[in-house]
C-alpha cells in the first residue's frame, strides 16, 4: 500500500476526482500517523450507568482506531438498557456485552450541481459535506467464559480470563506464564523486522463490558479498555518477550482498584445492616419463604447474590470485608492497593490479614512512601494472584507494603489510609535452604525440661506429642526472616511466652541457625525489658545427625497442667 497525493501542473482541468485524491491523501497520511501510536483512548470516554441500571451514559472523548482513524465524540450519549436493538435480543444472566466507540460518515449540507461549463442551468443538488461522526455501539464480547451460579465473581471471573486471552494472543516467545513451555530461545527470527498488517476486524475501540447478573447490569471498565501509550512497535516487542505493556497493566490494576471501591462499601453495609450477629443470608432465605409476589421474589433472589456467606457480625468486624468471600474477587493483579485504618494510626496486619484466604502467604514490610510506589511499579511482569486455590500447598506468597510504617509488637502501623500489596518474586529452589521448624506446647516447669532434653539428650522434637512441623526457606546462608513468617505468628499467643532452640547440622552452622531462630523469637517479644521475667530464652546446640538445620519454638502454656476430664 502506498499513499499518492495529486501532481497538480498548469493547465490541468481540476475535476472532483482531483480534488478526492487530495483529500485522500490528507486522510491517507492521518490514518498512518494515527497507526504509528497505536489504539486506544486518547482522553474522555467515561462510561457510568445510571442509579437503577438501565441507563448507560459515555461522556465525550477523543480515541484513535486500529486503523488509525480517530473517533472524536463532542456530546455525551445515553443508550437506554431495556431496548433489545441497544443490548441485543438475549440479557440472560452471564450475558457479557462490549462497548465500542466506532466511527460512521453521513452526508450533510447541500449545493447545487450545474451541467456544462457554458450551461445556465442548475441539474439539482447533491450533499457537498461528509461529516464523520463517532458512535457508540454495543455487541458480543468475544469471551468463552465456563457457566458459573455466582453472580458475585462474574466480574472477576470475566477480567481474569480476558487478561490471560490477552496475553495468549500477543503470542509471547518466551513462556513464563503458560505450561507446557515451549520457549525456543535458538529460534531463528529475532533479527526480524516487526511484520504488523492492517487490522481486518471492526475499526472500532473498547471502552467497557457490561455483564449481566440475576437483577441488574453491572458495568466493567478496565477489563477491555486501553488507554494509548505506547507505540504497537513496543507492545509487540514486550509480547514476545513475555512482558506486560503499560497499558495493559495498569489497566489491570485499575480494574481491581474500580471493583473493589464498587463492592467495599456494599459489602461493609451489608455487613453492618444487623445487629446481634443474625445471618442476613437466612432472614432473605425466610422472607422468599412468606411472599407471593413474582418482582419481589425476584429482587430478593438477586440480594441473595450478593450476600457474603458469613454473617453479618463477622462481615462487619473491623469493617474488613474478605476479597474473596464478601467481595467475589478471584484473582488480584501483580500489584495494587488496599485501604486500612482510614487514617488512624494502627497495625494492619490483622486487618489486612482477614482480607486474604489462607491460600495467600502475606508478609508484612514497612517502606517509606514512595518507595512503595515505586515498588508497585517494579511488580508490571509478575504474575497475577490467584485467590481461589484450595490446596496449601501451593500457597502464593504476598508481600504487604506498609508507606511511612513503624515497626511495633504487632506489626507495622501507619497514620496513612492505604497500603500496598505486590506479589512476593519466588526464588527458585536453587536460590533457598530449608530449614524445619517445630512448634510444642509445654505447661509449667516441662518447658526447662523439653529444653534439656533437646539440648543435651538429642531429644527428636517430631517424636513429641502435639508437635507442629512446618519446613521454612531461607536465602542460602542468609539471615532474613522467612517468607513464611505468616505460620510462625498465627502460632502465636499474647500471654504466652516462648523459647527457641537451634539445632545446627554442624558447629561451623551454629552461629547462623542460632541467628534464624532469634529473629524468629523477636516475633513474640512483645514486651522486651520483661524477657527474663517473661522466660524467653535461645539455646542453640551441635547435632551432626541431621541433614539440614532445624528450630524449635516451645511456648509455655501456665503453671498448672491442663484438665483433659472433659
Amino acid at each position: 500500500m502506498s499513499i499518492a497525493r495529486l501532481n497538480a501542473f498548469d493547465g490541468l482541468f481540476l475535476r472532483a476526482e482531483h480534488l478526492e485524491r487530495m483529500q485522500e491523501y490528507t486522510r491517507s497520511l492521518a490514518h498512518a500517523l494515527g497507526r504509528s501510536g497505536g489504539p486506544g483512548v486518547v482522553h474522555g470516554y467515561t462510561t457510568r450507568l445510571s442509579g437503577d441500571g438501565l441507563t448507560l451514559t459515555v461522556d465525550p472523548g477523543l480515541a484513535v482506531g486500529p486503523t488509525g482513524r480517530p473517533f472524536l465524540l463532542d456530546a455525551s450519549v445515553a443508550l437506554d438498557l431495556r431496548d433489545p436493538e441497544v443490548i441485543g435480543p438475549e440479557d440472560e444472566p452471564g450475558t457479557l456485552r462490549m462497548i465500542t466507540v466506532t466511527a460512521r460518515e453521513t452526508l450533510d449540507g447541500k449545493e447545487n450541481v450545474y451541467g456544462d461549463l457554458c450551461a445556465d442551468a442548475s441539474m439539482g443538488s447533491k450533499e457537498a459535506c461528509i461529516r464523520e461522526e463517532a458512535v457508540i455501539g454495543i455487541g458480543a464480547l468475544p469471551l468463552a467464559l465456563p457457566p458459573d451460579k455466582s453472580d458475585r465473581t462474574l466480574r472477576s471471573r470475566a477480567s481474569s480470563l480476558w487478561f490471560r486471552q490477552e496475553h495468549r494472543q500477543g503470542g509471547p516467545w518466551i513462556a513464563a506464564v503458560d505450561a507446557p513451555d515451549r520457549t525456543d530461545v535458538l529460534r531463528g527470527d529475532w533479527g526480524e523486522g516487526l511484520s504488523l498488517p492492517m487490522p481486518v476486524a471492526a475499526d472500532a475501540v473498547p471502552l467497557g463490558v457490561l455483564l449481566r447478573t440475576s437483577g441488574r447490569w453491572v458495568l466493567d471498565v478496565w477489563t477491555v479498555r486501553r488507554e494509548r501509550m505506547d507505540s504497537p512497535a513496543l507492545r509487540a516487542r514486550q509480547a514476545q518477550l513475555g512482558l506486560r505493556s503499560w497499558d495493559v497493566f495498569l489497566a489491570q490494576v485499575l480494574q481491581f482498584q474500580a471493583m473493589l471501591a464498587a463492592g467495599w462499601a456494599e459489602a461493609v453495609a451489608i455487613g453492618k445492616g444487623e445487629a446481634g450477629g443474625v445471618d442476613v443470608r437466612d432472614k432473605l432465605e425466610a422472607a422468599l419463604r412468606t411472599i407471593s409476589s413474582p418482582s419481589a421474589i425476584a429482587n430478593l433472589q438477586a440480594a441473595l447474590e450478593w450476600v457474603p456467606d458469613a454473617t453479618t457480625a463477622e462481615a462487619a468486624q473491623a469493617g474488613t470485608p474478605t476479597l474473596v468471600g464478601g467481595l467475589g474477587i478471584v484473582e488480584l493483579p501483580p500489584a495494587g492497593f488496599l485501604p486500612c485504618g482510614r487514617g488512624a494510626r494502627r497495625a494492619v496486619r490483622e486487618e489486612i490479614g482477614a482480607m486474604f484466604p489462607q491460600s495467600v502467604e502475606l508478609t508484612f514490610r514497612s517502606c517509606p512512601a514512595d518507595a512503595v510506589l515505586s515498588a508497585v511499579e517494579s511488580a508490571r511482569n509478575l504474575r497475577r494472584v490467584p485467590l481461589d486455590r484450595s490446596d496449601d500447598k501451593d500457597r502464593v506468597g504476598v508481600e504487604i507494603l506498609v508507606p511511612d510504617g513503624v515497626d511495633g509488637p504487632e506489626g507495622p502501623a501507619t497514620g496513612r489510609p492505604w497500603v500496598a500489596f505486590r506479589r512476593r518474586a519466588e526464588r527458585t529452589t536453587a536460590d533457598l535452604e530449608s530449614v524445619d521448624l517445630y512448634l510444642l506446647t509445654a505447661f509449667g516447669d516441662d518447658v526447662a525440661t523439653l529444653v534439656a532434653g533437646l539440648t543435651k539428650d538429642g531429644l527428636d522434637p517430631a517424636g513429641v506429642d502435639g508437635v507442629r512441623h512446618h519446613v521454612l526457606h531461607y536465602p542460602v546462608d542468609g539471615w532474613a526472616l522467612p517468607p513464611e513468617q505468616p505460620v510462625v505468628e498465627s502460632w502465636r499467643k499474647d500471654d504466652e511466652p516462648v523459647t527457641a532452640v537451634a539445632l545446627a547440622r554442624s558447629a561451623d552452622r551454629r552461629v547462623l541457625t542460632g541467628g534464624r531462630a532469634a529473629l524468629l523469637l523477636d516475633l513474640f517479644q512483645r514486651h522486651p525489658d520483661d524477657e527474663a521475667e517473661r522466660g524467653g530464652g535461645i539455646y542453640a546446640t551441635v547435632r551432626t545427625a541431621l541433614s539440614k538445620d532445624a528450630v524449635v519454638l516451645v511456648r509455655r502454656r501456665g503453671m498448672e497442667e491442663p484438665d483433659v476430664t472433659g
